[in-house]
């Protein structure tokens, strides 16, 4: 541990390497907004060292934290490191938060950025939180806030760092995408032909990774799926894994796959020398699909690049807010939508609510490359490829008010629920699951219904 102090205007400002925080005990304050939310705090000693205790004392409606003032330099970058262990009902993505409000001499905390730390793991029985944040400019001070909120349970704070690191390089990446379609009434082969040129003005962008549209081998063929459907290893793969070869670039194809009686709405992705990387098989068909024997994938993979993280979704998919949303969860950075025509304004929502880069090749709607603000990179109706390059370690997502990252889109990341419990899911699922018609559910009367319960479920003390 290295501290090096400076003055600055008469105040000791420290210009942290690295630093303990939970140790200074004394300098960590208790706050809640309303004395029914308050929980217990308490300064206690676990296996020698201090530790920082927040207990929802059977209250499942608590909320406060610990907070305390740390000096930091704007535009610097710090590693934040958070170990906790826990009792009773913690759910991390929800119960606990630790965040750092980025203060700005006396502004309120209100007008400032704030970020949190949402990146989990779990390390010998202790919940370890990681985060890597850049001060914004004009910052003078981060502010840490260790919150317990929604809860009955008990967490106590064992370690908090923070670390100056320096600024993670960039993740550049260059994705072309397609528009357009073969000729009406082409066969499977002329298809193919069509594609090919295509693939080969693709090379002229110098793509780390070109995306194709939906229905390689089917559209403008005028057959049914179930007639051109081929091996996964079939023509189409062969002239995709050729072009792949070619331009040393990542290449994905959609065509209808045909594998043993059942045929597939098929993307594959194939790696710089050709090779098999994976395929996702699309989930939900288009109704002219079904009649025409198409069957739907069960899974959502995503692939690692040797530039981040992969998925796909195909064409319909796009009107489920599930697909993206679980393929960002997996951490999904880039998505590749095949598509042989989309509605354009869902898109904008789909990169924005899990920031993710969308790539989008369409037989019969705009080619386009989204950021994950939803703005168009680059975007056309005229058939040919357009190009953009991404840099993958910048994934903004819109900012509410004053910045940061707490309050904005759910960005893929589990931390960002807020809801008291997980009943919006499980009533979500069940709602899916019903076949039964019903009407809206009567609210209960408050007079007579029962008040809430705390949790029941219990975890043992870690």
């Amino acid at each position: 541990m290295m501290t090096i102090a400076k003055e600055l205007d008469g105040k000791a400002m420290d210009r942290v390497e690295r630093r303990e925080l939970v140790s200074t005990a004394g300098e960590w304050e208790s706050w809640s907004p309303r004395a029914a939310l308050r929980p217990a705090f308490a300064r206690e000693t676990l296996d020698g060292s201090p530790a920082l205790m927040i207990a929802g004392a059977e209250n499942p409606h608590c909320f406060g934290w610990w907070s305390r003032r740390v000096p930091v330099q704007p535009g610097a970058t710090y590693r934040f490191r958070a170990r906790l262990r826990w009792d009773g009902f913690i759910d991390p993505n929800l119960h606990l938060l630790t965040v750092v409000a980025w203060r700005r001499g006396d502004l309120a905390r209100s007008r400032c950025p704030q970020d949190y730390l949402s990146i989990y793991r779990s390390d010998d029985g202790r919940i370890v939180a990681e985060e890597i944040l850049r001060a914004p400019e004009g910052t003078t001070d981060a502010e840490l806030l260790l919150v317990l909120r929604y809860t009955a349970g008990t967490a106590w704070w064992e370690s908090l760092t923070l670390e100056a690191v320096a600024t993670p390089a960039p993740r550049p990446v260059t994705v072309a995408v397609v528009q357009g379609r073969p000729p009406a009434s082409a066969s499977p082969e002329a298809a193919r032909t069509y594609w090919a040129g295509l693939l080969s003005q693709s090379a002229a962008r110098h793509p780390d990774l070109v995306c194709m549209p939906e229905c390689m081998n089917q559209a403008a063929t005028g057959q049914a799926a179930q007639e051109v459907a081929e091996p996964l290893n079939g023509p189409t793969y062969r002239l995709l894994a050729d072009h792949a070869r070619r331009m040393g670039a990542y290449v994905s194809g959609c065509y209808y796959e045909a594998d043993g009686d059942l045929v597939f709405n098929t993307a594959v992705l194939l790696d710089r020398r050709g090779h098999y990387v994976g395929r996702y098989r699309k989930i939900h068909p288009y109704w002219p699909e079904e009649p025409d024997g198409v069957s739907p994938g069960d899974d959502l993979p995503v692939f690692q690049t040797d530039f981040g993280s992969v998925g796909i979704m195909i064409c319909y998919d796009s009107w489920f807010v599930e697909p993206a949303r679980a393929l960002a969860l997996k951490g999904a950075e880039l998505l590749l939508f095949p598509n042989a025509g989309y509605e354009t304004k869902i898109m904008p929502a789909r990169a924005i609510d899990n920031r993710l880069y969308v790539a989008i090749a369409s037989l019969n709607s705009p080619a386009a490359i989204l950021n994950t603000l939803g703005e168009p990179l680059v975007e056309s109706r005229a058939p040919g490829v357009i190009a953009a390059t991404l840099d993958l370690a910048q994934r903004p997502s819109p900012h509410p008010n004053a910045g940061g990252r707490l309050n904005a889109s759910p960005a893929g990341l589990r931390a960002t629920r807020n809801a008291a419990s997980d009943r919006l899911l499980r009533e979500a699922l069940g709602e899916h699951q019903r076949w039964e018609s019903c009407g809206p559910s009567p609210d209960p009367d408050p007079l007579t219904a029962e008040p809430p319960r705390p949790p029941t479920h219990r975890v043992p003390r870690r």
